[in-house]
């Protein structure tokens, strides 16, 4: 299912022959809570939903394809991708909570983090509906997905100057949008 406003028609021409429903008017502008953007998940037949990112453009589809692989397999309550990061992370009160020699620049020796990718969310779509939230937060709700991240798949396209980052980038690489399309179906 995917769900697109109706003014958007060129956007529902990409996706006919799929189940496209309609988005409220109020689930496309500013901010509004998850259970009014995925309302029209209400009369979905399927337990839980996978919201994908599009402003990760360079998350091939195994990654999501895996993803849904284990969480099947596994049969947690939510998943959400993770990716390890490698760098001095503190609490709210300073104090570091991943350890690693502090007398040194370098990072190498740091235990690494898990950080929300925030390629995908995996929820349990009457739960989400109920609370407006994706997940409860509690230990394994969600189970991080670890994603190994090349880091052009961390590039969060949002605003102009994402967009503007990205054109330098395909620019420089000279990548089109055929190759582009090759990069994202990569096994």
């Amino acid at each position: 299912m995917i769900a697109i406003h109706e003014s958007d028609t060129e956007l529902r021409g990409l996706f006919s022959g799929l189940n496209v429903v309609d988005r409220a008017d109020e689930s496309i502008v500013g901010a509004p809570p998850l259970n009014v953007i995925f309302a029209p998940l209400r009369d979905s037949e399927c337990s839980h939903a996978m919201w994908a990112n599009p402003c990760l453009l360079f998350v091939p589809a195994r990654v999501y394809v895996a993803a849904i692989d284990t969480f099947n397999a596994i049969d947690p309550e939510s998943a959400t991708s993770a990716y390890e990061n490698k760098n001095w992370f503190f609490d709210r009160n300073g104090v570091l909570v991943n350890g690693g020699d502090t007398s040194v620049v370098a990072t190498q020796g740091i235990k690494p983090m898990l950080e929300c990718m925030h390629a995908f969310h995996i929820f349990n779509i009457k739960k989400m509906l109920g609370s407006g939230s994706y997940w409860s937060g509690g230990q394994l709700d969600p189970v991080p997905f670890v994603v190994k991240a090349q880091e052009r798949m961390l590039m969060d396209v949002d605003t102009e100057f994402d967009f503007e980052l990205l054109d330098a980038y395909l620019s420089k690489k000279n990548i089109t949008f055929d190759v582009l399309k090759g990069i994202l179906s990569e096994d």
